[in-house]
């Protein structure tokens, strides 16, 4: 795996385990974290890794890095549950998401786009778009 797998891997698993522990459940439901779509099931919560390609060098007198762009898609799905509104429970889970790659990651963006009825179902979706820097050997993001 590469080294740009394991940390989009790492993002993942701990904003799924952030989601799952903060998420207030409408009526019984499970939201779902999920690295693709899954066909009629909502809430839904997609991760995708954005082509993370662009990789320079930098170097002072005592040290070599070598420094990544990291950017990510999350996509957020929901229908309305009992009377609650499903622009309601994007806006909690995009809320979640937005803590978790700003706060505990420290990176750049939040919500772009945001689109009710656009299925059968008449879900609602909302788009965020995150990036940072990552120095990789020193393992930080920035």
């Amino acid at each position: 795996m590469s080294d740009i797998n394991k940390k989009s891997e790492e993002i993942f698993n701990n904003l799924k385990k952030y989601i799952q522990a903060k998420y207030i459940k409408k009526q019984n439901e499970q939201v779902e974290i999920k690295k693709n779509i899954v066909d009629n099931t909502y809430p839904l919560v997609v991760f995708e890794t954005n082509a993370n390609t662009s990789d320079y060098i930098t170097q002072d007198t005592f040290r070599l890095d070598q420094v990544r762009n990291l950017s990510f898609e999350i996509s957020i799905f929901a229908i309305n549950i009992n009377q609650i509104n499903s622009s309601v429970i994007c806006d909690e889970l995009a809320n979640l998401v937005c803590y978790v790659m700003t706060q505990y990651y420290g990176m750049q963006g939040g919500i772009d786009f945001k689109s009710k009825n656009i299925n059968a179902a008449k879900a609602t979706k909302y788009v965020l778009h995150f990036n940072c820097k990552w120095n990789v050997k020193q393992n930080i993001l920035y």
